[in-house]
């Protein structure tokens, strides 16, 4: 009987052991708070896994002070659609963005107040690049509140577990500029700038920058054809964008660079559904003998065929 007691002495020692050592991960506490991913599209279907590859999950308390930042990678979204955290009981701030990568960057995450996310490279000129295909949550459902979104607030319990549900929602606009009429019959297409864009948006709330500070982008065309009808197309995924943004679209010349056309955006944003869910804007330019034409194309996903897009 004493043999049998001093091996059980034993064992639980070599348990402890293992657990000093190498193994601690079988020693820590189980997580306590459960944040799940969810990107409802427009009619309430679940898109997350389709859209969203990565997730950056920033910690505040309740006084704003950073705790952590948690990068969830595709492997682990994987294996469970969200994040789970081991946090000492007390309220919380949590702010989510998916799909960062190289061409977004973070600014002074550690001070909510003046954080942002912008343009990863700026040249010179003040000219950016195509944005990534952001996604930011702002909002969190739970039992409490019947599932309705509320402010990202986390109340960790002493005892016990809280979870929640982030709802994403896209942080970026794709903007599509299609160019009929212009040197048809040449072999030169012209190209696409658009000045005005927003530099960034505030990362607590996907907010314009508070100095409103804009950028360039550029691109060249590429021959389409929608509905029969060839375009010099170009499309542009850039931050999210107001209906008072200052953005002009410059049709310019492939050989000079200077601006053949320009039109402001807000001719075209007056026309748009500027609803959370409308992420495509459409505008149509084209050159006749009497002058040069801007319209909204009726199009949708299903005519839209070509392959040089994104997939939203």
């Amino acid at each position: 009987m004493k043999l049998l007691h001093i091996f059980a002495i034993l064992f639980t020692l070599h348990i402890l052991a293992g657990c000093c050592k190498e193994d601690n991960s079988k020693c820590l506490p189980r997580h306590n708070v459960a944040l799940l991913f969810s990107l409802p599209d427009s009619t309430g279907n679940e898109t997350f896994a389709r859209h969203i590859s990565a997730v950056d999950v920033m910690v505040y308390d309740a006084s704003g002070i950073y705790v952590q930042t948690i990068h969830v990678d595709k492997n682990a979204l994987d294996r469970f659609q969200g994040v789970q955290l081991i946090l000492p009981a007390g309220i919380y701030y949590l702010i989510c963005w998916g799909n960062a990568f190289d061409n977004t960057r973070y600014n002074s995450i550690e001070t909510p107040s003046i954080s942002t996310v912008t343009y990863a490279a700026i040249n010179g000129g003040n000219t950016a690049g195509q944005s990534d295909s952001l996604y930011y949550s702002g909002t969190i459902a739970t039992r409490a509140t019947g599932g309705l979104p509320e402010a990202c607030v986390v109340t960790v319990p002493e005892k016990g577990e809280w979870q929640g549900t982030a709802i994403f929602r896209p942080a970026c606009h794709q903007l599509e500029v299609y160019v009929k009429g212009y040197n048809e019959n040449g072999n030169t297409l012209p190209h696409v700038k658009l000045n005005g864009l927003p530099a960034g948006l505030c990362l607590s709330d996907m907010a314009p920058l508070p100095d409103r500070t804009t950028v360039g982008s550029s691109s060249p065309t590429q021959t389409v054809t929608v509905l029969g009808q060839k375009y010099a197309a170009a499309k542009f995924r850039t931050f999210r964008l107001e209906p008072d943004s200052p953005v002009a679209i410059h049709i310019t010349s492939p050989v000079t660079g200077e601006t053949i056309f320009s039109v402001p955006l807000s001719k075209v944003m007056e026309q748009q559904s500027m609803k959370p869910y409308t992420i495509v804007i459409c505008v149509v330019i084209e050159f006749k003998s009497t002058g040069v034409t801007v319209a909204i194309p009726n199009w949708n996903s299903d005519d839209i065929g070509f392959g040089f897009g994104w997939d939203y």
